[in-house]
């Protein structure tokens, strides 16, 4: 388990930086800050793939926000198909290693 979670974190943090790359215009700093984590106890293995950059942004640019002087601004949904597919990876990793 520990090596299907090795693997398909940084493969899904590749494919973040790829995704906000294309996205969102700027500077960069939003796309080069995606990295992964990896903690491995006795008994479990967990991964997390996060923006170390800007930590609150994503949530802000996935779902939306509202304006300064009212409105809101609409989301862009570039987290939740990398999300699926790195789900979908991680099964398959975890069925061929078994």
């Amino acid at each position: 388990v520990k090596e299907a979670v090795k693997v398909v974190v940084k493969q899904g943090a590749k494919e973040m930086k790829a995704a906000a790359s294309g996205s969102f215009g700027g500077t960069g700093r939003y796309a080069k800050g995606w990295t992964s984590m990896i903690e491995a106890g006795r008994l479990s293995s967990q991964g997390a793939i996060y923006n170390q950059s800007v930590p609150g942004l994503p949530h802000l640019l996935e779902f939306g926000h509202a304006k300064v002087n009212g409105g809101r601004v609409g989301g862009v949904s570039h987290i939740e198909p990398v999300e699926k597919e790195t789900i979908e990876m991680f099964e398959k990793a975890l069925r061929g290693l078994i």
